[in-house]
């Protein structure tokens, strides 16, 4: 550096947008449904709003960011859609995610589903067993 130079130095921070990096699971009638969302960017830690109505029985708790039933009553599909912003107000998204709620004799074959007690699988005859 030559004389009266002076060293700069600069600093950023990236900061990304907020998002929810995992959509609901689907659920079978008459298995208890949890699911909690997650999401990334921004400054957490973030503030979660249910912005649309959600059918009979069930329910999202804005401080955990968890969808549940303690029991589906019915087969259905039905949108959740959500706002999230950080806590520095800096980020917000929102977002409509599809949950659909399967009967038990509906071909769910390959599928995991997340419950209370664990995670189950569906297989192609139409049971469900637990994996080892």
């Amino acid at each position: 550096m030559g004389v009266g130079a002076k060293r700069l130095a600069l600093r950023t921070t990236m900061l990304m947008g907020i998002t929810v990096l995992n959509p609901p699971h689907p659920g079978v009638v008459g298995v208890p449904y949890t699911h909690t969302f997650l999401a990334f960017g921004g400054n957490p830690p973030y503030i979660w709003e249910l912005i649309n109505t959600l059918p009979p029985g069930w329910h999202f708790d804005a401080s955990t960011a968890t969808l549940y039933n303690t029991m589906p009553a019915m087969a259905m599909t039905f949108p959740i859609t959500l706002f999230i912003r950080d806590v520095s107000w800096d980020h917000d998204l929102t977002v409509t995610f599809l949950v659909t709620i399967a009967n038990y004799d509906t071909d769910l074959s390959g599928i995991f589903l997340a419950t209370e007690s664990g995670i189950i699988f569906a297989c192609e005859d139409g049971s469900l067993q637990v994996p080892e």
